[in-house]
């Protein structure tokens, strides 16, 4: 059963930047500099729409032979493997409710601490984000137009 009031927005609102920030420096230590980045771009989600769909978050951590991480992707019916967030406009990420499963293992903190770190691997804004995707999306045309 999944708790559609449940989101990423939510978290946010009701999650203490200093817990998340707690987070990230255990998960990702190298980030130990950018803090005012991750806090700003925290503080940016508070005021972004949400944008609804029939997805569910789910973050699963996985350790491989000693090297420990997580996998983060979007379910639906339609692809029980997932798809990959990396490129979604930020409000759709905040739209998602969370898998009961991901909310049995992890803090808030923790999830918003891991989806902070994926958000903004392509850009420390919405806009630098969505501006990576479309310059990725014009090369992989130009790369197929040309076969």
């Amino acid at each position: 059963m999944i708790n559609r009031e449940l989101n990423l927005k939510k978290l946010v609102e009701t999650t203490p930047w200093s817990e998340v920030w707690v987070e990230l420096l255990r998960n990702y230590q190298h980030v130990k500099k950018q803090k005012p980045g991750y806090q700003e771009v925290f503080e940016k989600l508070q005021l972004i729409e949400i944008i609804e769909s029939d997805l569910v978050l789910g973050i699963k951590p996985y350790d491989e032979d000693g090297n420990k991480g997580v996998d983060i992707a979007a379910y639906n019916d339609e692809c029980p493997a997932g798809y990959s967030m990396t490129f979604s406009p930020w409000g759709e990420w905040l739209g998602l409710p969370i898998f009961h499963k991901t909310l049995e293992e992890l803090s808030h903190a923790e999830i918003l601490a891991h989806c902070l770190y994926r958000m903004t691997w392509m850009g420390g804004s919405d806009e630098d984000v969505q501006e990576s995707a479309k310059e990725l999306k014009e090369k992989l045309d130009a790369y197929f137009d040309d076969m």
